[in-house]
């Protein structure tokens, strides 16, 4: 059985395509104004949302953790849907 079907393999590429452009048109961390070296998915990494930029938020590492280990207030400010 393959680790990662098809479909999947082919969503990814995309999303690599996607996530690269949005990564240089958005340099800074949304959160604190650091370097951005992360994509965070606000609304999941489903389907079409895998590259739905309109979810993305460009983050740095410790933004990228602490946005999930607060979910409540990540909810509160617009970081998790």
């Amino acid at each position: 059985m393959k680790k990662v079907s098809d479909k999947r393999k082919a969503q990814n590429k995309a999303y690599k395509v996607v996530r690269d452009q949005f990564m240089i048109d958005n340099p800074i961390c949304e959160r604190c104004g650091r370097k951005s070296t992360e994509n965070h998915h606000k609304n999941g990494r489903n389907g079409e949302r895998l590259t739905d930029v309109t979810y993305f938020m460009a983050v740095c590492r410790d933004c990228h953790v602490w946005i999930h280990e607060h979910p409540k207030e990540s909810r509160e400010a617009g970081w998790l849907i």
